[in-house]
């Protein structure tokens, strides 16, 4: 019998470039007020329907507006069913991973879907959403690590991939604030 999960909750806001700027107006000061979200973590360790239904509930009850994902364990049939049977709510991002200790992905309040310019995934053990409003960047990266000792040569990988993706985000942001500025 599935028991019902509870996953983290942090509030999180979106930081402003032109913070780091020393001309701050307020126009920026207003949107970041409006610009708040809450996300959260969950390994869902095999993500079935049930287990799917309590955790929209609890996101609802929690005012959740992100959850990231680990140990799904969808295949693409699976993914798509899951998906349209809350399509109306929320949209779930996912990679395929069967097998057991993969799988990673998003589930997306959908008024904060407008923002999602890509998601990626490697490996099913990582993956990555950007968001992105008219003034800010946001990536948010959602890993599923299991450190056996013989997997050390995956986890190395992967971690290698995680640093390249934050790297690559720092210089898109650094590009774009060194543009406006």
């Amino acid at each position: 019998m599935d028991k019902k999960y509870i996953p983290q909750k942090q509030k999180t806001k979106i930081p402003s470039l032109s913070s780091h700027n020393k001309k701050n107006n307020s126009s920026s000061k207003k949107f970041n007020k409006k610009f708040k979200f809450s996300i959260a973590t969950l390994n869902i360790q095999h993500l079935t329907q049930l287990k799917l239904d309590d955790t929209v509930e609890y996101m609802e009850n929690n005012n959740i507006d992100i959850l990231g994902l680990a140990e799904t364990s969808l295949n693409a049939n699976t993914s798509k069913i899951f998906a349209k049977s809350i399509s109306d709510r929320y949209v779930l991002y996912s990679s395929e991973g069967e097998k057991k200790g993969s799988g990673v992905g998003f589930l997306i309040k959908k008024e904060y879907v407008k923002y999602v310019q890509s998601f990626q995934h490697f490996n099913n053990r990582i993956c990555y959403i950007d968001l992105y409003t008219k003034k800010r960047k946001l990536r948010i990266i959602q890993v599923y690590i299991n450190v056996k000792e013989n997997e050390k040569d995956q986890v190395l990988t992967l971690y290698n991939r995680i640093k390249a993706w934050t790297n690559e985000q720092l210089m898109s942001l650094t590009k774009r604030h060194h543009n406006n500025g």
